[in-house]
Protein backbone atom coordinates (compact mmCIF):
# COMPACT_ATOMS: atom_id res chain seq x y z
CA UNK A 1 0.00 0.00 0.00
CA UNK A 2 0.97 3.32 -1.24
CA UNK A 3 0.47 6.00 1.20
CA UNK A 4 -0.22 9.48 -0.25
CA UNK A 5 0.07 12.98 1.31
CA UNK A 6 -1.93 15.90 0.05
CA UNK A 7 -0.88 19.18 0.51
CA UNK A 8 -2.52 22.49 0.01
CA UNK A 9 -0.72 25.30 -2.01
CA UNK A 10 -2.14 29.23 -2.44
CA UNK A 11 -5.25 29.28 -4.65
CA UNK A 12 -6.60 26.57 -2.86
CA UNK A 13 -4.77 24.14 -5.51
CA UNK A 14 -3.66 20.78 -4.39
CA UNK A 15 -1.03 19.05 -5.10
CA UNK A 16 -0.02 15.16 -4.17
CA UNK A 17 3.60 13.62 -3.37
CA UNK A 18 4.19 10.19 -3.40
CA UNK A 19 6.09 9.23 0.05
CA UNK A 20 7.83 5.84 -0.26
CA UNK A 21 9.27 6.78 -3.56
CA UNK A 22 11.44 9.95 -2.81
CA UNK A 23 14.46 10.11 -4.01
CA UNK A 24 17.76 12.90 -5.11
CA UNK A 25 16.80 12.63 -8.99
CA UNK A 26 20.08 11.00 -9.61
CA UNK A 27 20.18 8.88 -12.86
CA UNK A 28 19.74 5.32 -11.99
CA UNK A 29 22.39 3.14 -13.63
CA UNK A 30 20.42 0.00 -13.17
CA UNK A 31 19.21 -1.54 -16.43
CA UNK A 32 19.97 -5.25 -16.91
CA UNK A 33 20.25 -6.78 -20.34
CA UNK A 34 21.00 -9.98 -21.87
CA UNK A 35 24.56 -10.17 -24.21
CA UNK A 36 26.55 -7.82 -21.42
CA UNK A 37 27.26 -6.64 -18.09
CA UNK A 38 27.15 -3.11 -19.15
CA UNK A 39 23.82 -1.77 -17.18
CA UNK A 40 21.29 0.84 -18.48
CA UNK A 41 20.27 4.41 -17.52
CA UNK A 42 16.94 4.13 -16.45
CA UNK A 43 17.02 8.17 -16.03
CA UNK A 44 15.79 9.40 -12.76
CA UNK A 45 12.41 10.32 -10.79
CA UNK A 46 11.35 13.57 -11.98
CA UNK A 47 8.11 13.79 -14.07
CA UNK A 48 8.28 12.32 -17.45
CA UNK A 49 4.78 13.41 -18.84
CA UNK A 50 1.51 14.63 -18.10
CA UNK A 51 -1.79 15.35 -19.47
CA UNK A 52 -5.40 16.83 -18.69
CA UNK A 53 -8.57 15.75 -20.08
CA UNK A 54 -11.84 15.46 -19.62
CA UNK A 55 -11.05 17.55 -15.99
CA UNK A 56 -8.49 14.55 -14.84
CA UNK A 57 -4.93 15.23 -14.54
CA UNK A 58 -2.69 12.06 -15.85
CA UNK A 59 1.01 12.00 -14.96
CA UNK A 60 3.25 9.51 -15.20
CA UNK A 61 6.95 9.39 -13.98
CA UNK A 62 9.85 6.64 -13.51
CA UNK A 63 10.46 5.53 -9.27
CA UNK A 64 12.85 3.86 -7.36
CA UNK A 65 10.99 0.69 -5.75
CA UNK A 66 14.25 -0.89 -4.30
CA UNK A 67 17.98 -0.18 -4.85
CA UNK A 68 18.57 -2.42 -8.21
CA UNK A 69 14.63 -2.00 -9.45
CA UNK A 70 12.78 1.02 -11.01
CA UNK A 71 9.16 0.59 -11.84
CA UNK A 72 6.51 3.31 -13.61
CA UNK A 73 4.09 5.08 -11.02
CA UNK A 74 0.68 6.74 -12.71
CA UNK A 75 -0.67 9.16 -11.59
CA UNK A 76 -4.75 9.97 -12.38
CA UNK A 77 -5.76 13.26 -9.92
CA UNK A 78 -9.40 13.82 -10.40
CA UNK A 79 -10.60 17.02 -8.11
CA UNK A 80 -9.58 15.96 -4.34
CA UNK A 81 -8.64 12.75 -4.73
CA UNK A 82 -5.74 10.67 -6.22
CA UNK A 83 -5.44 7.21 -7.24
CA UNK A 84 -2.23 5.74 -8.50
CA UNK A 85 -1.03 2.45 -10.20
CA UNK A 86 2.27 1.32 -10.09
CA UNK A 87 3.36 -0.87 -13.27
CA UNK A 88 6.37 -3.03 -11.84
CA UNK A 89 7.90 -6.79 -11.75
CA UNK A 90 10.58 -8.34 -9.62
CA UNK A 91 12.85 -9.20 -12.53
CA UNK A 92 12.05 -6.36 -14.74
CA UNK A 93 13.34 -2.58 -14.14
CA UNK A 94 11.04 0.21 -15.97
CA UNK A 95 11.81 3.43 -17.20
CA UNK A 96 11.50 6.44 -19.45
CA UNK A 97 7.44 6.61 -19.50
CA UNK A 98 5.35 8.66 -21.70
CA UNK A 99 1.63 8.69 -21.90
CA UNK A 100 -1.90 9.74 -23.21
CA UNK A 101 -5.35 9.72 -22.64
CA UNK A 102 -8.20 8.83 -25.36
CA UNK A 103 -11.80 10.64 -25.33
CA UNK A 104 -13.14 8.10 -22.92
CA UNK A 105 -10.61 7.77 -20.45
CA UNK A 106 -8.56 5.22 -21.03
CA UNK A 107 -4.41 6.05 -20.81
CA UNK A 108 -1.91 4.33 -22.74
CA UNK A 109 1.49 4.53 -21.19
CA UNK A 110 4.63 3.31 -23.19
CA UNK A 111 7.94 2.52 -21.54
CA UNK A 112 11.35 0.63 -21.90
CA UNK A 113 11.84 -2.45 -19.97
CA UNK A 114 15.55 -4.02 -19.25
CA UNK A 115 16.18 -7.60 -18.09
CA UNK A 116 18.72 -10.06 -17.21
CA UNK A 117 16.96 -12.21 -19.86
CA UNK A 118 15.99 -10.13 -22.72
CA UNK A 119 17.52 -7.12 -24.61
CA UNK A 120 16.28 -3.76 -23.54
CA UNK A 121 12.58 -3.66 -25.15
CA UNK A 122 9.73 -1.05 -25.79
CA UNK A 123 6.38 -1.78 -24.01
CA UNK A 124 3.30 -0.44 -22.91
CA UNK A 125 0.67 -1.01 -20.36
CA UNK A 126 -3.32 0.28 -20.89
CA UNK A 127 -5.54 1.21 -18.19
CA UNK A 128 -9.26 1.23 -19.30
CA UNK A 129 -11.64 3.85 -18.47
CA UNK A 130 -12.84 1.60 -15.26
CA UNK A 131 -9.38 1.45 -13.69
CA UNK A 132 -7.73 -1.03 -14.66
CA UNK A 133 -4.76 -1.90 -14.99
CA UNK A 134 -3.17 -4.36 -18.20
CA UNK A 135 -0.25 -6.75 -17.83
CA UNK A 136 3.04 -4.86 -19.53
CA UNK A 137 3.06 -6.11 -23.19
CA UNK A 138 6.28 -5.56 -25.85
CA UNK A 139 5.90 -3.13 -28.21
CA UNK A 140 9.40 -3.81 -29.74
CA UNK A 141 12.15 -6.56 -28.17
CA UNK A 142 15.83 -5.25 -28.87
CA UNK A 143 17.51 -7.07 -31.16
CA UNK A 144 21.05 -6.68 -29.42
CA UNK A 145 22.42 -5.29 -26.31
CA UNK A 146 23.02 -1.76 -26.18
CA UNK A 147 26.81 -0.77 -24.05
CA UNK A 148 26.23 2.88 -24.13
CA UNK A 149 24.64 4.21 -20.91
CA UNK A 150 22.65 7.12 -22.32
CA UNK A 151 19.00 5.91 -23.51
CA UNK A 152 15.23 6.07 -23.13
CA UNK A 153 14.00 9.63 -23.22
CA UNK A 154 13.61 9.86 -27.40
CA UNK A 155 9.69 8.66 -27.06
CA UNK A 156 5.87 10.15 -27.21
CA UNK A 157 2.66 8.36 -26.91
CA UNK A 158 -0.46 10.08 -28.72
CA UNK A 159 -3.84 9.51 -29.05
CA UNK A 160 -4.84 8.94 -33.07
CA UNK A 161 -6.65 12.18 -34.29
CA UNK A 162 -9.35 9.97 -36.42
CA UNK A 163 -10.78 8.74 -33.78
CA UNK A 164 -9.26 9.80 -30.90
CA UNK A 165 -9.85 6.61 -29.18
CA UNK A 166 -6.69 4.48 -30.41
CA UNK A 167 -2.93 5.22 -29.34
CA UNK A 168 0.43 5.43 -31.91
CA UNK A 169 3.65 5.43 -29.70
CA UNK A 170 7.25 5.90 -30.88
CA UNK A 171 9.96 4.20 -28.70
CA UNK A 172 13.28 3.09 -29.63
CA UNK A 173 15.14 0.01 -29.14
CA UNK A 174 18.85 -1.06 -29.70
CA UNK A 175 20.17 -2.80 -33.22
CA UNK A 176 23.71 -4.78 -33.26
CA UNK A 177 26.66 -2.69 -33.38
CA UNK A 178 25.81 -0.73 -30.29
CA UNK A 179 23.10 1.22 -32.18
CA UNK A 180 19.48 2.23 -31.92
CA UNK A 181 16.31 2.63 -33.90
CA UNK A 182 12.27 3.91 -33.47
CA UNK A 183 9.88 1.78 -33.48
CA UNK A 184 6.85 3.03 -34.39
CA UNK A 185 3.70 1.61 -33.08
CA UNK A 186 -0.69 1.42 -33.53
CA UNK A 187 -2.48 0.07 -30.69
CA UNK A 188 -6.17 -0.03 -31.54
CA UNK A 189 -8.92 0.01 -28.80
CA UNK A 190 -12.21 -1.19 -29.05
CA UNK A 191 -14.96 -2.22 -27.06
CA UNK A 192 -16.44 1.00 -26.36
CA UNK A 193 -20.49 1.14 -26.20
CA UNK A 194 -21.56 3.27 -29.30
CA UNK A 195 -24.61 5.46 -28.37
CA UNK A 196 -28.05 5.02 -29.70
CA UNK A 197 -29.16 7.00 -32.66
CA UNK A 198 -32.58 9.19 -31.89
CA UNK A 199 -35.30 8.93 -34.40
CA UNK A 200 -37.63 11.87 -34.43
Amino acid sequence: MYEIAVNKLAYEQTYFTQLPFTDNFAPFLGGPQLGSSKLMDAGNTTAQNAVKRNGTLWMVQTVRVTVSRTAILLWRISGGSAKTFLIEDPETVFAFPSLTVNRFGGALVAYSVYSGSAYPSASYSYIDPAGNLSSSAILKAGDAPYIVQRWGDYTTTLVDPADDTSFWTVQIYPLPFNTWATWWSYIPVTGFARGRAARH
